[in-house]
């Protein structure tokens, strides 16, 4: 790191296989609101883009030449706290990977894409919900509907586990493989999403 400067900075994990976050100089229409563990879009290479977590917001200018800028950042709000951000540093350390390799593995895809081309993954998730939006209450909660019915053993698993969960809070639902749990699931989530 070099001196003190008025410019803001901030270091970036990218969900790649790289030793140190990337320092990127944040614009000055973004410096009021940047904090550790928001999501930013930000310029890799000649043309690709990602998304990224900010690690650190500092004002120390970094040595080498050719600083580029944050694009935009996705929200005001950050997305992972410090103390998720410093578990994701121990894992790194303890499994010989990069925090960025970490970040990949605990944040589902859709909400932090490595795409190169985030515009086209936006832009789809925009179109997305231009048809949700359209569709009829109905049409929304059509996929939901069709679960399997319960088998007599599966449908007693299911009232266990609604008696357990208002008594107790935890429930854990024991059994091999392709024994049914999953639908028990599926029929406890539907449960919950009415």
């Amino acid at each position: 790191m070099g001196q003190d400067t008025d410019i803001l900075y901030a270091d970036i994990i990218l969900p790649l296989a790289m030793r140190e976050p990337l320092t990127y100089e944040v614009p000055d229409a973004l410096a009021p609101d940047m904090k550790p563990g928001q999501r930013v879009i930000v310029p890799l290479g000649k043309s690709k883009r990602y998304t990224g977590i900010v690690r650190r917001v500092h004002r120390k200018r970094p040595s080498f030449k050719g600083i580029r800028q944050i694009l935009r950042a996705e929200g005001s709000t950050p997305v992972v706290t410090e103390r998720v951000l410093t578990l994701w540093e121990w894992m790194a350390e303890y499994y010989l990977c990069s925090v960025g390799e970490v970040m990949k593995a605990a944040i589902p895809s859709g909400f932090v894409p490595d795409s190169s081309e985030p515009e086209k993954e936006l832009l789809a998730s925009d179109q997305r919900k231009k048809r949700k939006s359209k569709a009829k209450p109905s049409e929304e909660n059509r996929e939901y509907s069709a679960l399997n019915k319960l088998s007599e053993v599966q449908q007693e698993s299911y009232q266990t586990i609604v008696s357990g969960l208002s008594n107790k809070g935890v429930v854990l639902l024991h059994g091999i493989t392709s024994s049914g749990k999953t639908e028990v699931y599926f029929h406890l989530i539907d449960e919950q999403l009415r």
